[in-house]
């Protein structure tokens, strides 16, 4: 059985991987192991799915899944002081929220004191008819941090439709900011591009 290919699209935050080949007598796990070694993912449960149905690890690709077929992934993804392997993401991390703080965004502050790498935040206002509303924005490291996105979250919830009501946290799923994330993430430093977000779409200063 030939090679067949699938296009990878991580269901919860939005981003897409180029075309994927595998075999199609590899098993499922396969593709799991792609992701987990791709995104830093190694010890997290990956659910993979069509549009059909959920795929288990043990089922043979060229059984389960057509040439061609959009292969939805999600994961529970570890944020900020929770990470369990932070060392790298931490660092990295540090040094964007540290290029903020120093030349930007002064009003940003550790989450963690003297730890910059854990997540930063800051205290925002948003003016509506005159009068100010108070809101605190959290920006956490990803377990995959710079590949992936940070997590942000609002608190309380902003009343937006990006915005989930529970948590206060910002869904990524726009393809405008997928394309404009990948173009940023290796640069000097990405997270101007999640402030000027903050600014722009959600009028919090």
């Amino acid at each position: 059985m030939g090679k067949i290919g699938v296009k990878l699209f991580n269901f919860e935050q939005g981003w897409q991987d180029e075309d994927v080949y595998f075999s199609g007598e590899e098993s499922v796990q396969t593709i799991i192991n792609l992701l987990r070694e791709k995104y830093s993912l190694e010890g997290y449960p990956i659910i993979l799915s069509t549009f059909k149905r959920t795929l288990s690890p043990e089922m043979k690709i060229g059984e389960s899944i057509d040439e061609g077929s959009v292969i939805c992934w999600s994961f529970e993804q570890p944020y900020g002081s929770v990470l369990e392997t932070p060392s790298t993401v931490f660092q990295v991390f540090a040094k964007h929220a540290l290029l903020h703080i120093e030349k930007y965004h002064r009003d940003w502050e550790a989450l963690i004191p003297e730890n910059l790498g854990a997540g930063v935040f800051k205290n925002c206002v948003k003016t509506r008819g005159g009068k100010e509303e108070k809101y605190k924005v959290f920006i956490l490291p990803s377990i995959g941090y710079p590949a992936v996105p940070p997590c942000v979250i609002i608190h309380p919830p902003l009343n937006h439709q990006c915005v989930d009501t529970v948590t206060g946290r910002i869904h990524f799923q726009d393809e405008d900011f997928n394309r404009a994330w990948k173009q940023v993430r290796y640069t000097e430093n990405p997270l101007s591009m999640i402030v000027t977000m903050l600014k722009e779409q959600f009028h919090l200063i």
